[in-house]
């Protein structure tokens, strides 16, 4: 395996965002929480990780790892203690009120309830001193050709490194039960 090296970059090209929402496509698609996400309508899903990655370049951290290429084959986007994906009139002026205009009436009305519901759980999962220090994983997805090779979690390690630097912890949420099973094996857990 050639060694590649975990970039934190705080700029993507239009090119470089517009491939790692294909990826992120191919990587996700039929999963049933994106699905969610974007109304059952796969018409709409590159609009939302464009939108995300976006969002994350602006205000949170975005990992990558390229290939020999210098293409993106493994993307990690996280959003610091106090900030959150799509928290801010910024973030959601970079594509994401777009694709909220895209979905039904239904689906938007299921993303106002699932805000109400996440602040719940969150409330139950994490002490406010743990919110206080988290940085939370809003997307972490590596190309299916390049997938079981350790590019994620040598994402997750770098950003545990960085934010066990700051005083910080990982928020990791999945809804996979293989994803389950990758992070408990991370070294870095």
């Amino acid at each position: 395996m050639t060694e590649m090296t975990v970039e934190h970059v705080e700029t993507l090209t239009e090119v470089q965002i517009e491939a790692a929402t294909q990826m992120c496509d191919r990587c996700y698609y039929g999963d049933v929480s994106i699905k969610a996400l974007i109304g059952g309508n796969w018409d709409i899903h590159a609009d939302y990780w464009r939108s995300l990655i976006r969002a994350g370049l602006l205000e949170g951290r975005v990992y990558v790892l390229k290939n020999q290429d210098d293409e993106i084959v493994s993307i990690g986007v996280w959003f610091e203690a106090g900030n959150n994906l799509f928290n801010t009139e910024a973030q959601r002026a970079l594509g994401f009120n777009d694709f909220f205009t895209k979905l039904t009436p239904e689906a938007q009305e299921w993303w106002s309830q699932c805000e109400d519901v996440m602040a719940k759980l969150w409330k139950k999962g994490w002490t406010k001193e743990e919110k206080a220090h988290r940085w939370w994983c809003v997307n972490l997805a590596t190309d299916p050709e390049y997938q079981g090779r350790g590019y994620a979690t040598r994402i997750v390690e770098q950003t545990s490194k960085e934010a066990k630097e700051n005083g910080c912890i990982l928020g990791l949420a999945t809804g996979l039960e293989l994803n389950v099973r990758a992070t408990l094996k991370s070294p870095s857990q």
